[in-house]
């Protein structure tokens, strides 16, 4: 897990931005074929523990038209919806063996994580949080898609991949979980950064914090 807040001051009191994140590391010399197709419907809704969710702050009720202006700049920014397409499967070339199990078990592995995390956080007091399962991949990414009915394959450094975890635990959750090589993760973790600190800004006039713990 990797954890970075910053604290904000609201008067006499404060309150936290955090980002969390649930890293499942993988090295594979197989390349990785993630199947993707353009956006649609909710693919830029999911939210609740790919982004926003709250502990003891009281938000503001923003009207539609700013709540969509809010969205779209999120979706331009942030790396779980700004790319064009989203991964529905995977696949691993070249063997004989494991031939998407490998990157449904890093998927399994990272969303359970946040779940967790998600539920105790190990830290009190006026928090806005963000949670982002992740998967690093030490080998090679491509993406597979069509265009005009062509099959079109593009070496990629980062795919985000929607994904629904299904348990005896909870009710089918859907998730954006961005599948990272090594070489761009800090190029990831920078546009997570970026995207905190428009929320911060967004809520730095307009957060309420909760009355019993001010």
């Amino acid at each position: 897990m990797a954890h970075k807040f910053y604290r904000q001051e609201k008067g006499k009191s404060y309150w936290f931005a955090d980002n969390f994140l649930t890293i499942e590391c993988k090295k594979s010399k197989k390349p990785w074929v993630i199947f993707t197709s353009p956006k649609v419907g909710d693919d830029d809704n999911i939210f609740e523990y790919s982004d926003l969710g709250t502990i003891n702050l009281e938000l503001p009720e923003w009207t539609d038209e700013k709540t969509w202006a809010i969205t779209d700049d999120v979706i331009s920014m942030s790396p779980l919806f700004s790319h064009p397409r989203h991964g529905r499967t995977y696949f691993i070339p070249f063997t004989n063996s494991e031939t998407s199990e490998m990157i449904y078990k890093a998927l399994t592995t990272s969303v359970k994580a946040a779940i967790a995390i998600k539920e105790n956080p190990g830290y009190g007091g006026h928090r806005i949080c963000f949670y982002y399962p992740t998967i690093i991949l030490q080998g090679r990414l491509f993406e597979s898609y069509l265009v005009n009915g062509e099959s079109k394959l593009s070496e990629m450094d980062m795919i985000p991949v929607n994904f629904s975890y299904r348990s005896a635990k909870y009710d089918p959750i859907s998730f954006i979980v961005p599948i990272v090589t090594e070489n761009a993760l800090g190029k990831y973790l920078d546009l997570l950064e970026r995207t905190l600190n428009y929320w911060i800004n967004v809520l730095r006039k307009t957060v309420k914090l909760s009355k019993e713990l001010d």
